[in-house]
């Protein structure tokens, strides 16, 4: 008996991301997404940005936490594709490193109302609430942990078809 229902697999029978992942993935990657639709609105980008980051440094400090979840969402879209040993490692870690990318998040988040001197900032308590919402989908989902234990344990098999001929 399988363990989650019929369409969360794919055609050769391995498991396929939850598609709560890839909401975390682009939620943890906002900075990244706000930087790129500001440059794409131009009229009132600057705007869009101030909202989210009214410093700039913010800015960068938030792009680069969210690093992370782009080389993720990079590997785990190429994953067929993939160095075996790429694939191994980023599976073997892919909770550590969300989880890491999110305690990263949240400090940058709270150094922000520290600078603001505690007031309140509706960007900074959206992001806030997002990161509880993932860090509590990524340690409780049996899909994400059965995702993540398939392809790391099909990783680390040798290819046998092109042995057997």
């Amino acid at each position: 008996m399988l363990p989650l229902p019929l369409h969360c697999y794919d055609e050769s029978g391995r498991v396929l991301p939850p598609t709560f992942l890839w909401w975390v993935l682009m939620f943890l990657m906002h900075p990244i997404l706000i930087f790129v639709f500001a440059a794409l609105i131009r009229d009132q980008g600057s705007q869009l940005l101030a909202w989210w980051y009214p410093n700039k440094p913010d800015l960068y400090h938030a792009s680069l936490t969210a690093l992370p979840a782009l080389c993720i969402t990079l590997c785990i879209s190429r994953r067929e594709q993939l160095n075996i040993v790429i694939l191994n490692t980023v599976m073997r870690y892919l909770k550590v490193v969300l989880g890491c990318s999110i305690v990263v998040q949240a400090m940058t988040v709270l150094a922000e109302i520290v600078a603001q001197q505690g007031r309140f900032a509706l960007s900074s308590a959206l992001v806030l609430f997002g990161l509880g919402v993932a860090t509590m989908f990524i340690w409780r989902s049996q899909h994400l942990s059965l995702f993540q234990q398939d392809w790391s344990d099909t990783a680390s098999l040798p290819d046998t078809s092109s042995s057997q001929r």
